[in-house]
């Protein structure tokens, strides 16, 4: 418990700032020390930065974007065999970067991370995006974007593949705008990433580990409602009526609107009597 505390306080500290001054990688791996307190992340960055030279050094000055692509395609894919796993898509091991660096497996977010640091430290301009159910890249040259799906052995996306994927979600006008266009944030990397960690600990029955990852969430995004609504119940059902009165309040004051704003108000109030009765 004290290493998870001390990592989590690590990790608050390295994503409080701009988004700018984050180290996604680091991140990234801070959250693999939460099932693998002693790796070296060294063993981890020195391997980017390989492919990253081959990369550069494969490419001439100026490379088109279909150069770019193809050419980190056939490292990872091709060269060092990295691969979407579908066949235990919910293995947790599959969202720790460590181990998608050594088992050469991963999730689309996890994947897209490994294909978007590589291109980047060969100095391209390759970025996630962060299509609703599925992460994919693009690379943004100056002859067009490409989008790309690392998950799938390196597939180029044509645009309208990506707007029916916006538009199934979140409808025809969110499609039609270039919102979804839009590099994902750091945050909003590790967000996801987080998220689907907890969701696989969730569906695993692993209660610790799942409400320790909401903690991380939180770290990155204090304001998130259905988490701060989460953690606030969670606190309840632990008899820790404080933290849970604070978490709900919080959760009413950046939810502007919310269809259960009544019930939590009623629950605030009989926890907030819960505690003047403890004390």
């Amino acid at each position: 418990m004290r290493h998870l505390e001390a990592v989590r306080g690590q990790f608050a500290a390295l994503v409080e700032g701009p988004e700018e001054t984050i180290d996604l990688v680091q991140a990234a791996l801070l959250i693999a020390r939460t099932a693998f307190p002693e790796l070296i992340d060294s063993r981890y960055t020195e391997r980017l930065d390989c492919w990253a030279d081959r990369l550069r050094q494969d490419l001439g000055a100026s490379p088109g974007a279909g150069d770019i692509l193809s050419n980190l395609n056939r490292i990872l894919f091709d060269e060092e065999g990295f691969q979407g796993n579908k066949d235990h898509y919910y293995d947790p091991q599959n969202s720790f970067l460590n181990r998608v660096l050594e088992r050469k497996l991963g999730i689309p977010i996890t994947l897209s991370l490994v294909y978007s640091e590589v291109g980047r430290r060969a100095g391209f301009p390759v970025y996630g995006i962060a299509l609703p159910g599925h992460f994919i890249i693009g690379l943004f040259h100056m002859s067009g974007t490409l989008y790309v799906d690392p998950f799938n052995r390196g597939e180029i996306l044509t645009e309208t593949v990506c707007r029916e994927m916006v538009e199934l979600r979140y409808g025809r006008e969110a499609a039609l705008g270039p919102g979804w266009k839009t590099p994902a944030g750091k945050k909003t990397i590790l967000t996801r990433m987080l998220r689907n960690l907890k969701g696989i600990y969730r569906q695993m029955s692993q209660d610790l580990q799942s409400f320790e990852m909401l903690q991380w969430i939180l770290a990155v995004e204090p304001d998130a409602p259905a988490e701060l609504k989460e953690r606030g119940l969670l606190y309840e059902a632990m008899g820790n009526s404080a933290f849970a009165v604070r978490d709900l309040e919080r959760y009413l004051d950046v939810s502007s609107e919310t269809g259960d704003k009544e019930m939590i108000e009623v629950k605030i109030n009989q926890l907030r009597r819960t505690t003047q009765w403890l004390h």
